[in-house]
């Protein structure tokens, strides 16, 4: 990055509550959607659309459900 576009950068960063991504630093935000962005940023930086990004975690929220219900149903039997 050329010492000119560093110094938009600052003053963008100072000004409008914008802040880096700090998986992709070509990245910027505002500071509200910093944790929905994290959410994405690192799987599609890896090459994942956001269908299978989606997909990863409708996978992973089903599997957490199952194995919570597993654990009650076993808990229940001790």
């Amino acid at each position: 990055m050329s010492k000119q576009a560093s110094n938009v950068t600052v003053v963008l960063l100072q000004t409008a509550d914008l802040v880096e991504c700090p998986v992709n630093p070509g990245h910027l935000l505002m500071h509200q959607s910093l944790g929905k962005h994290l959410k994405y940023c690192p799987l599609t930086s890896k090459g994942y659309s956001k269908n299978e990004i989606v997909s990863l975690f409708v996978t992973f929220l089903t599997i957490s459900v199952f194995t919570f219900s597993q654990i009650l149903r076993l808990s229940k039997t001790i």
